[in-house]
């Protein structure tokens, strides 16, 4: 599942530099994350400038996880 991130992003690339994994898509202004396979090692939250992953944001990434493995 590919979770796209659009809030104060910059598309820097800070974020998908440090993702061990190249997890993690960037564009002009918002990034796109595999959360299937990501790791969780919070490299990208610790070295984005822009603060782009917010509570908000990982707890959508969160939730967006929850759901999709879960079936109703």
């Amino acid at each position: 599942m590919v979770f796209r991130v659009e809030k104060n992003c910059t598309g820097c690339g800070r974020c998908a530099e440090v993702c061990d994994l190249n997890l993690i898509k960037v564009y002009d202004n918002y990034i796109e994350m595999d959360i299937d396979n990501c790791q969780h090692c919070s490299k990208c939250v610790s070295e984005c400038p822009n603060n782009v992953f917010t509570k908000t944001v990982i707890l959508k990434h969160f939730l967006s996880i929850f759901r999709s493995k879960i079936k109703i």
